[in-house]
């Protein structure tokens, strides 16, 4: 009868350690995580510095050049704002939504390594970006 592993609580302990092990994953990449000036600098990298051209080429080619566009005009506001404004911004979406791979260090790397569906983070991020932004005084909403 094989409905009754042999020692019973064998199932429960590797369970527990999977869930262990996950929550230290999770708290290692936090750790390693918010670094926000490394992350609006490669988030700039990507939309304005030395690999925008293999981004921009990876973005086309996955979202289209509408999208892309779309981006690198929402990143004006980010440009402007500095980095200290746009990596506390970063930081927060990719804390609130637990979304380890809207990081725009990873998403670099990914596409750097020529994962073109990484361009779908940077799109995703840059939507939640929008509702990050802080308000700026007397600076006119763009309509």
């Amino acid at each position: 009868d094989m409905s009754t592993p042999p020692h019973g609580g064998q199932d429960q302990d590797t369970f527990a350690k999977v869930m262990e092990m996950d929550a230290a994953f999770k708290a290692q990449a936090k750790e390693k995580l918010l670094d926000p000036s490394a992350e609006a600098t490669a988030l700039s990298e990507m939309l304005q510095g030395n690999s925008k051209t293999m981004v921009q080429e990876a973005c086309v080619s996955h979202l289209g050049e509408v999208r892309w566009c779309e981006l690198t005009q929402a990143h004006e506001f980010w440009k402007a704002a500095g980095i200290s404004s746009t990596g506390s911004a970063v930081c927060k979406v990719v804390e609130e939504l637990e979304a380890e791979h809207l990081r725009p260090t990873g998403i670099l790397e990914r596409i750097r390594g020529g994962n073109a569906p990484a361009c779908n983070g940077l799109s995703t991020l840059m939507k939640y970006l929008d509702t990050k932004k802080p308000e700026v005084e007397g600076a006119e909403a763009a309509s």
